[in-house]
């Protein structure tokens, strides 16, 4: 293998686009072009696009952002690289790294360059909103009317109807992410108040983390301290781009499991011994309504639990400031 390194500074390619899609979301790609040297000239014959396109210096496909000079664009990874070499002079290649951002929304100004941050702490995280329906049990109508045939009896095939959720896709940088936090966050609800909703609205449905390298600042040090405080380069940084995927139910109880309060047994009194529930005409058991303290009720009751853990989403999720 031949080894090369980039010479000079990046420039901007020749090329970019800006793709619109029927939900009204754009995707952005952007260029940068490196000049790539072979260290040693005796070995410029030798070298071959594999050695040029993995030069010590170059942005990593699937880990590096754009960045040149002071800008950057977040979230913009290099997704292909390919390298030209120079005619004129087989020691040096041109690589042509090409940069996609994930589908957002907003205009077309909002993924312009931007200042490196001086750490990860400084950069926005990015949410957007989708939805998506699903149907859900119900056991009243719109009215508040419990659904029963004549008799007043339930269907035996519950009536359903369609639910619209809110869908949150948040990614964010964040320098430690253990990939059993992906268990440990994944399938919980909102243990407290989030992003103006309350406790178990929300609902974790998935949960993903890639290896990222992100653009840190320099230091332009003081040199009128006392000692002078020298400058520090640029450099890069070791994080991973973490995407949770949260959905928000609009219906009163949320993320809990509901179901009408049925027993063969009751009791008469609270805390009362169990009897089983008879049919007063026919003396014979059967099944009848409940509260919510066991005691016979003459209507449906519906009872609610939570049953998925809950996660306290304010320190686990960075929203945006």
């Amino acid at each position: 293998m031949v080894d090369c390194s980039v010479h000079g500074a990046p420039r901007r390619g020749l090329t970019g686009s800006i793709v619109g899609d029927d939900k009204g979301k754009l995707k952005f790609k952007n260029q940068l072009i490196y000049r790539v040297e072979v260290d040693d000239p005796d070995e410029a014959k030798d070298c071959t696009y594999f050695d040029a396109i993995t030069a010590s210096g170059l942005p990593v496909v699937n880990l590096s952002v754009y960045s040149i000079g002071n800008k950057w664009i977040p979230y913009s990874i290099c997704r292909s690289k390919s390298a030209k070499q120079d005619p004129a002079n087989i020691r040096y290649w041109d690589v042509t790294c090409d940069f996609e951002s994930p589908k957002s929304e907003g205009g077309e100004q909002d993924n312009q360059p931007q200042e490196k941050p001086e750490s990860v702490d400084d950069v926005q995280p990015k949410v957007e909103y989708n939805s998506e329906t699903i149907d859900v049990v119900v056991w009243k109508d719109i009215d508040g009317n419990e659904i029963t045939n004549p008799v007043g009896e339930h269907f035996a095939e519950p009536t359903t109807r369609p639910v619209t959720l809110v869908v949150a896709n948040l990614t964010f940088y964040t320098t430690t992410f253990p990939w059993t936090t992906i268990a440990d966050h994944g399938s919980r609800t909102n243990a407290g108040v989030w992003n103006g909703k309350p406790r178990y609205s929300w609902m974790i449905f998935d949960v993903k983390r890639s290896p990222a390298k992100i653009p840190i600042a320099g230091d332009p040090g003081d040199p009128e301290a006392e000692p002078p405080v020298p400058p520090t380069p640029d450099s890069e940084l070791d994080v991973f781009q973490v995407s949770y995927t949260v959905k928000y139910n609009p219906l009163e109880h949320g993320w809990k499991e509901t179901k009408i309060l049925t027993g063969t047994k009751f009791r008469s009194a609270i805390d009362a011994d169990p009897e089983i529930y008879m049919d007063s005409k026919n003396d014979i058991p059967t099944t009848g309504f409940l509260d919510e303290d066991g005691l016979k009720s003459d209507t449906a009751v519906i009872g609610e639990w939570e049953h998925i853990p809950t996660l306290n989403f304010s320190t686990a999720l960075k929203l945006p400031s």
